[in-house]
């Protein structure tokens, strides 16, 4: 009876540990909010997605969490500027590369800064967009969170995302989650890497807070091609990567 007991602790023990953690609560702009804005049609908006700047400069984070957010954009129907050539991993990192250059030539941002609201419209008014999107990269780490039966992987990602209109200067909108996650048990521990598991918690910040976004469009006037998955955002900030390999250093 003791070993059967026994058996039945770690057997829960490892269940658990393979449970995902529930997400925080979405501050900001509301459903609601989004419902009322009579959004556009996304094909008919050009969006400039900014980096995401980390506040630790963590490049690699920057680029995990801005494929994320720009993959969820494409997913909807939106168009891209620059242009969004090939609807492919190498196609949107070059069209991140080129926006992230724009933001590192604006004489106006000083060096680790985080992009203001005038700053963001005033980018996304020299790349010719409509929508520009931008935001920071508050916190995104793993740790091993010990226990008497089992090793746990845990992640964390806070995301500020924000959503300018650039002919007006106007707050569409302005949100930021913290989400978190575990990599499960003790076999996740041995076989996948932290910035794997990083990388599927901030996938899913950022699908979370625009996921409204998608949802208050105006119906029929696109084919949402479902939710990006980890493997498309890892292609993506991969792609990036080659581009830009400072962020090879993060």
């Amino acid at each position: 009876m003791r070993r059967y007991a026994l058996l039945t602790v770690v057997l829960t023990a490892l269940t658990l540990a393979a449970l995902p953690a529930m997400g925080g609560e979405i501050q900001g702009t509301t459903a609601d909010d989004l419902k009322k804005a009579a959004l556009p049609a996304p094909s008919t908006v050009k969006v400039a997605v900014l980096p995401l700047q980390d506040i630790k400069n963590i490049e690699r984070h920057t680029q995990v969490a801005t494929s994320a957010v720009a993959l969820t954009f494409m997913h909807c129907g939106f168009q891209f500027v620059p242009e969004l050539k090939t609807r492919d991993a190498a196609g949107l990192a070059a069209v991140l590369h080129a926006t992230n250059q724009a933001v590192l030539a604006d004489k106006k941002i000083a060096p680790g800064e985080p992009l203001r609201l005038e700053d963001a419209v005033r980018i996304g008014t020299a790349l010719g967009a409509d929508w520009v999107v931008y935001g920071d990269v508050v916190d995104m780490h793993t740790y091993m969170k010990t226990g008497f039966f089992v090793n746990q992987k845990k992640g964390v990602a806070n995301l500020k995302i924000k959503i300018a209109n650039v002919a007006t200067g106007e707050t569409i909108m302005s949100r930021q989650l913290e989400e978190s996650g575990s990599g499960g048990g003790a076999s996740a521990v041995v076989f996948r890497r932290a910035t794997a598991l990083e990388r599927t918690i901030c996938n899913r910040c950022a699908i979370t807070m625009l996921r409204d976004v998608c949802a208050a469009l105006p119906a029929h006037t696109h084919s949402p091609e479902g939710e990006p998955t980890e493997d498309e955002v890892m292609a993506a900030e991969e792609a990036w990567a080659k581009l830009d390999p400072r962020a090879e250093e993060g």
